[in-house]
């Protein structure tokens, strides 16, 4: 095990470092830049509901609760569109290229290498439009995987120890990252891109969320195993990195027993 210092240490970059590595690229085994279920049930998304509210004053918001300090109050249970709105706002595909026989996409957010490590997950109750369970965003196809069938939000407040805005909750996002995807270039530096990278996910996920009027914000503390066992990904290949939960006012029912994903 190395801690935070000793790792920070050996994967910094230096003008040494970066002169004398003789690493290079195999592109046969370059990975893809999505995750695919296959024989998984989907819920396509269509529309985007486009936020109107000014870019800076979004990215001026300071709290949880975007209104705070209003006579108004920040909307409660985010509907289909809204979903499908803020998946697209974080991580869904922007710009689709042709460049030398393959089609180029690019995302809402940035990463390292364009090489997308990073997945949203999103743990429902019920809302207008979609069924309660958990679900994978597929950024490829603009539709949710359905991952598990149910209202599961009870696992996630108590993998947060009863967190209150995790609690009332009823839409939480999970980012994962999937450590290959990055490895496959940046090799151990990987961990500190799996949170760089998930910061631009996460930002555009929180600015969208506030510009239509929603309390969202990033939760970092949580029961690593028992959230990844939550979205069936096994942490030595996929991890859990931040909780965003979205809105307000719906309590979690008790914790649901979670089964292994087949």
């Amino acid at each position: 095990m190395v801690d935070a210092r000793a790792y920070h240490e050996r994967t910094k970059h230096s003008p040494r470092s970066v002169r004398e590595d003789d690493f290079s690229l195999d592109h046969d085994n370059r990975p893809r830049p999505v995750k695919v279920y296959e024989g998984l049930p989907r819920e396509s998304l269509s529309t985007v509901r486009q936020p109107q509210a000014p870019t800076l004053s979004v990215v001026a918001e300071t709290t949880a609760d975007p209104l705070s300090g209003t006579e108004q109050s920040p909307r409660a249970t985010p509907d289909r569109e809204t979903l499908a709105t803020l998946c697209y706002a974080a991580n869904g595909v922007v710009e689709s290229i042709e460049r030398q026989g393959r089609t180029v996409r690019f995302r809402a957010a940035s990463c390292t290498g364009k090489l997308y490590h990073v997945d949203l997950y999103l743990v429902c109750g019920d809302c207008d439009g979609l069924r309660a369970g958990v679900y994978h965003f597929d950024p490829a196809t603009f539709s949710l995987d359905v991952v598990r069938k149910g209202d599961y939000r009870g696992v996630l407040a108590d993998a947060t120890g009863g967190y209150e805005s995790v609690a009332d909750a009823p839409v939480t996002a999970v980012a994962t990252s999937t450590w290959w995807r990055n490895a496959w270039k940046y090799r151990e530096r990987t961990y500190r891109h799996a949170f760089w990278d998930s910061g631009t996910v996460l930002a555009n996920l929180l600015g969208a969320a506030h510009a239509l009027d929603y309390r969202a914000e990033a939760v970092a503390g949580f029961d690593d195993g028992a959230v990844a066992e939550l979205v069936g990904v096994d942490p030595e290949d996929e991890a859990p990195l931040e909780l965003v939960p979205i809105g307000r006012g719906a309590p979690t029912p008790p914790s649901t027993p979670v089964d292994p994903i087949a």
